[in-house]
């Protein structure tokens, strides 16, 4: 592995992006599939959803990063709208949006990967 190679390994980019969303895409569609919108579970499932988020952005061994996950959860035809703004440095910085929609339930998972 070249210098370059071992640099970019240890980035957030593409394909260690799609990775992530394709994982936490499953997890979240196995968590909800069945559910109904009840509001007393919301909490718990977003919860959840974090807890999976933050480890599967640990076990990926980005070094020197930070992470923050926003999770919105909304009944199924429920209009949303989602605006963020911070500063950040565009070549080692990601956002990664991972959207599931099920037969009843939208979730919205943003996960923010930060090197500090």
């Amino acid at each position: 592995m070249s210098a370059d190679d071992k640099k970019a390994s240890k980035l957030w980019n593409e394909d260690s992006a799609y990775i992530f969303t394709c994982y936490m895409e499953e997890e979240i569609k196995n968590l909800l599939e069945e559910s109904d919108f009840e509001s007393k579970f919301v909490n718990s499932w977003v919860e959840q959803i974090v807890d999976i988020a933050q480890q599967k952005l640990k076990a990926m061994k980005k070094p020197n990063y930070k992470y923050v996950t926003d999770v919105i959860i909304l009944p199924r035809g429920s209009g949303y709208k989602k605006n963020t703004a911070f500063w950040w440095q565009p070549k080692t910085d990601k956002a990664i949006t991972v959207k599931v929609d099920t037969e009843h339930l939208h979730c919205l998972l943003v996960a923010y990967c930060v090197q500090v």
